[in-house]
């Protein structure tokens, strides 16, 4: 999956509307048929595109990992040991965001170069695509831990 195709294609499928985090369909490597897979936006941007169980066992974007940190688990065990990412702020006016990365104000790994230069939506290998500067530093936590 190249970055290139959703760039010129979200638009064309409600933009900034979009809810938090969509289905698509990505053809996978050597794959004739299509994959399940979630596009996770934030404030109309993409910010992480990636097969369903991988984006839920091992998110890249910080903002992936609030989102999952929200699920409950049915299970009373795992959910009385389930750390809850609050975020902090107020989410980016779309009309006047903000400079660099749209989630560096609530983002609780944000370093200077957020502040300053926007992620670009790039391949992070294993058919996912992540648009966070920090994404293969990160260890971040999923919803299947």
């Amino acid at each position: 999956m190249q970055p290139q195709q959703w760039q010129q294609w979200w638009p064309f499928i409600g933009g900034p509307a979009l809810p938090l985090a969509i289905p698509a369909y990505a053809q996978g490597p050597g794959d004739p048929h299509s994959m399940p897979s979630l596009a996770v936006m934030y404030v109309g941007k993409l910010v992480e595109v990636a097969e369903t169980d991988a984006l839920f066992r091992r998110p890249r974007h910080p903002y992936t990992e609030a989102l999952l940190s929200a699920i409950h688990s049915p299970d009373p065990r795992r959910e009385t040991q389930r750390q809850r990412i609050v975020l902090e702020g107020d989410v980016a006016d779309p009309a006047h965001p903000p400079a660099g990365c749209y989630f560096h104000p609530r983002c609780r790994y944000a370093v200077a170069r957020c502040r300053a230069e926007e992620p670009a939506l790039q391949d992070a290998g294993d058919g996912r695509l992540v648009a966070c500067h920090l994404a293969a530093e990160l260890d971040l936590i999923g919803a299947a831990q």
